[in-house]
Order: structure tokens, then sequence, then C-alpha cells
């Protein structure tokens, strides 16, 4: 279920891209943070209700699932943080 939710995600932020820009010059770089993932589940239809410990667990795999996006070709890369309020960046 975490894959699913992970990958609607990394998908809503390469479709909004601007929305997540982590430097205004270069906008090939995105940075998504646990935060972020937190509003867009609560954001979605019927609004996912979930902990904060789910939520930062969840997180703790989005590399398994920006690694698929980087195999697929759409990312050229990414970088993630170890702490447990996850920041990641996204090489577009």
């Amino acid at each position: 279920m975490y894959r699913v939710l992970l990958r609607e995600f990394i998908r809503y932020v390469l479709e909004h891209r601007n929305d997540y820009l982590a430097n205004v010059r270069n906008a090939s770089v995105v940075k998504i943070t646990t935060r972020d993932f937190t509003r867009f589940l609560g954001g979605m239809r019927g609004g996912y209700r979930v902990s904060a410990y789910s939520v930062s667990g969840m997180m703790g795999r989005i590399e398994e699932v920006l690694e698929e996006f980087k195999r697929a070709g759409r990312i050229t890369g990414y970088e993630c943080g170890k702490s447990r309020m996850k920041r990641c960046l996204i090489y577009l």
C-alpha cells in the first residue's frame, strides 16, 4: 500500500514541479519533505488520516520508489537525508 501512495505522491510532485522547486533559478531540482507528503495524503479524495509515525515510516522507503522512477527514466537522480524529518532532492 505504501508504494502506491508514494508513487502517486511522486507523480503529483512531477506534474506540479513549480510548487516544489528547490531553487527558483534552477528548475531542474525539486525538493520534497515529510510535511509535503503529509499534506498530499490529507488532500487526497477522502483524505487519508495517518499517524506521524506511519508517514515517517513510508518516507523512509521513498528511495525505493525514487529508484523505480530513475530506472524508468522519469528522473535523472535523487538525494535523500537520513533524518526523521526526511528531505529529498529530485533531479529532473
